[in-house]
């Protein structure tokens, strides 16, 4: 169902050989760019249905931090609560991305049904990949880095491809990302950004309004901090979708069609 590689045979009866088919066209070249680039105009084209998403599944979260808002330390119950519907929402938008790349409008029941069935397999995906990581950034920056950017789509392979285990989506991952790891790692930094940058902004902004206007602020932050964390989910779909359009010669109409 995969493999669009032509056979050698003649096509029709035309008597056109079907390796004169340019290359190009079957396999695009991945880049950062392209996947940078398709990632916002993605969650451009889709940022009601995201956002409703997104704020569905985060909601739950966001309420837990104002309640918590001016207790003796940071609720872990609510920062938990944003790893496992991160989780969620991240098994959701990894569905509606590659339907929008595919040329298909995204359907709300079918993004809410992926996040709900896909969302454990991603977390425990994003466990392994989060554990990983760390042991490598504690070895050393690098293998870390390298780690980091080699696992990226995990997520995004758990969600595609059901039928593969956790630790094949793992290695599915390492295979893909092979030969593009640093442009993959530049995607995953700039993305890791927009996240690290609001929660900055969030405490600062409660600091200086105090508890007279922290849970404005907290449900505020919220917000956009679902918003930019979905992003990093639409990112990873959209390099999982180049990566296996260059290495398989996937035309993008065929990427989504496990969800049919």
């Amino acid at each position: 169902m995969c493999d669009r590689r032509v056979s050698g045979l003649a096509l029709g009866s035309t008597g056109t050989d079907a390796s004169a088919v340019p290359t190009s066209l079957a396999n695009p070249a991945f880049t950062a760019g392209k996947a940078i680039g398709g990632a916002f105009r993605t969650s451009g084209r889709n940022a009601l249905a995201f956002g409703l998403v997104a704020a569905v599944f985060f909601w739950p979260a966001v309420l837990v931090e104002m309640a918590a808002q001016g207790g003796p330390e940071p609720s872990r119950i609510g920062t938990m609560l944003w790893n496992v519907l991160g989780c969620l929402t991240t098994a959701a938008l990894t569905r509606g991305t590659l339907d929008s790349l595919d040329g298909r409008a995204p359907r709300l029941s079918a993004l809410f049904g992926a996040g709900l069935g896909r969302g454990l397999p991603v977390l425990g995906a994003s466990m392994l990949v989060g554990l990983i990581t760390l042991l490598g950034l504690a070895l050393a920056i690098v293998p870390g880095l390298i780690a980091a950017a080699g696992l990226y789509v995990a997520a995004a392979a758990v969600v595609a491809e059901p039928g593969k285990p956790v630790s094949a989506c793992l290695q599915r991952s390492w295979s893909l990302t092979r030969g593009h790891r640093w442009g993959v790692l530049g995607v995953l930094l700039l993305f890791f950004a927009f996240p690290i940058a609001v929660s900055f902004a969030q405490a600062v902004l409660v600091e200086v309004f105090g508890d007279l206007g922290a849970r404005a602020v907290l449900a505020l932050g919220g917000i956009l901090l679902a918003a930019a964390l979905g992003l990093q989910a639409v990112a990873a779909a959209a390099v999982y979708h180049g990566l296996r359009a260059e290495k398989e010669g996937l035309a993008a109409p065929r990427l989504g069609a496990v969800f049919e």
